[in-house]
């Protein structure tokens, strides 16, 4: 069973940081699209591009519709990782805060 950095039991229903990964370009223009979340883009050894989506995310709801929104631009899903919990002052809580 994959392990997460976040302890046994995370609430999935409360706001967490996200690093979404997917096989593409993604320009930096589309952050508004996608809440603001930072756009960082790294080409692999194979040659191909990677564009990661780093930020926060409400809730599973919120990261479904992002989910969708990348399948609509046809950028394949490679990762989604659950980072940090943001803690009720707003800040990132836990060992992997980015």
């Amino acid at each position: 069973m994959p392990q997460n950095n976040l302890g046994k039991n995370p609430d999935v229903g409360s706001p967490a940081i996200y690093r979404i990964e997917v096989l593409g370009d993604l320009p930096e223009r589309y952050t508004d699209c996608f809440g603001g979340m930072r756009i960082e883009t790294r080409q692999t050894e194979r040659g191909s591009t990677v564009s990661s989506l780093v930020g926060p995310v409400d809730d599973q709801s919120a990261l479904t519709g992002m989910l969708d929104s990348l399948a609509e631009y046809h950028l394949p899903i490679l990762a989604v990782e659950r980072i940090a919990e943001i803690g009720e002052d707003g800040e990132p809580q836990g060992p992997r805060s980015n």
